[in-house]
């Protein structure tokens, strides 16, 4: 009996000597990324010591993930491979016309301009036909990097431009201050002066007067976009001495000036302002976008009847925000506001300040 039990012992143990390494096997977790960390290795020794063929292999991997990353990575490889090649410029361009998601286009890109002999033309040729994300990334490495040789192809270039396009270009012109390229901003389409004016302010400062100032005198601009623009500049020498001669000059600098001259609180554009206000003439919108630097209590009654009746948009705006200054500083009008309400013909307008 002892020697059964024993036995029975022994083989217990066995057995569960040859169970309990299978279950830890069991529960070993299995390495699921390992196979393409392997394959990630494999194709980045491709990369840098691969042949032709090795090339296209890496090539067609990139093309089946579509440019996107994938564990392998194997988009990663096909750009390494390309950039180690001195002749991979028409490989990287062939690449760069499939689907890809942009940040690959532009990576894309950025190797195409390493091996580019006139990447400044590559860059103007493409950038019209590229996604949105792909052309402003274009657009911003022609514009920031001054390449006076190269304005005879980008005005040539610009001309087959859409509007669109043409005022991305404009505009990054001035928000990169690229004076080198104010030349070529002149040429765009007519309707886009108003950006051309604001390139010209924001690319040169105070170098822009009276070039600017000339140039926003005719045609159809945003003059209220133009005198804040100019606004900007410590210029008050420059458009003091046209305040005497406000009355000859076009409208569009009258409106111009009166945004000027309101920030400044020059006696002499208040008048101009409250004219314009009471007026249906082109300085119209400029005197309302002005108004509100020149509210009193004095000009309370008049303000707030004009409310009673404004229907544009913007006037009912300024409007507003020039009865909201003047109750902030004068509470005790509140009461009067709302008996001028009871008998506006647009009694919407005084929403804002009901009680």
């Amino acid at each position: 009996m002892l020697k059964k039990m024993k036995t029975n012992k022994i083989m217990y143990m066995m057995l569960m000597g040859i169970l309990i390494p299978i279950s830890l096997l069991a529960q070993t977790p299995i390495d699921k990324q390992k196979e393409s960390r392997e394959t990630q290795i494999q194709l980045r020794k491709l990369a840098k010591e691969g042949s032709i063929e090795d090339g296209k292999k890496l090539k067609n991997l990139a093309l089946q993930a579509k440019g996107a990353y994938d564990p392998t990575q194997a988009t990663e490889a096909y750009l390494d491979y390309l950039k180690r090649q001195k002749d991979g410029l028409a490989e990287l361009k062939s690449f760069l016309s499939n689907d890809l998601p942009p940040a690959i286009q532009i990576r894309v890109v950025d190797l195409i301009i390493q091996k580019e002999v006139n990447p400044g033309a590559y860059l103007v040729g493409k950038f019209a036909k590229a996604n949105p994300e792909l052309s402003g990334y274009m657009l911003k490495k022609i514009v920031s990097n001054p390449q006076p040789a190269l304005l005879p192809i980008l005005g040539k270039a610009v001309k087959t431009w859409d509007e669109a396009h043409q005022k991305m270009f404009v505009v990054a012109v001035g928000n990169l201050k690229a004076k080198w390229a104010l030349p070529v901003a002149l040429s765009t389409s007519p309707s886009l002066k108003t950006e051309v004016v604001i390139s010209h302010i924001k690319a040169l400062g105070l170098q822009a007067l009276p070039k600017a100032w000339d140039l926003a005198a005719v045609g159809n601009v945003d003059v209220i976009s133009l005198g804040e623009a100019f606004s900007t500049l410590s210029a008050n020498s420059f458009f003091m001495k046209y305040v005497k001669d406000f009355s000859n000059l076009a409208p569009n600098q009258q409106a111009i000036l009166m945004i000027y001259g309101s920030y400044r609180h020059w006696d002499g554009i208040r008048p101009q302002v409250w004219r314009a206000v009471q007026s249906n003439g082109l300085t119209r919108a400029a005197g309302f976008q002005s108004l509100i630097h020149w509210s009193s209590a004095q000009d309370f009654t008049l303000i707030a009847d004009k409310l009673s009746n404004a229907m544009l948009e913007n006037e009912v705006a300024a409007l507003q925000a020039c009865v909201t200054l003047i109750l902030k500083s004068n509470p005790e009008l509140g009461a009067q506001i709302n008996k001028m309400a009871l008998k506006a013909n647009k009694k919407e307008n005084y929403v804002p300040f009901a009680q």
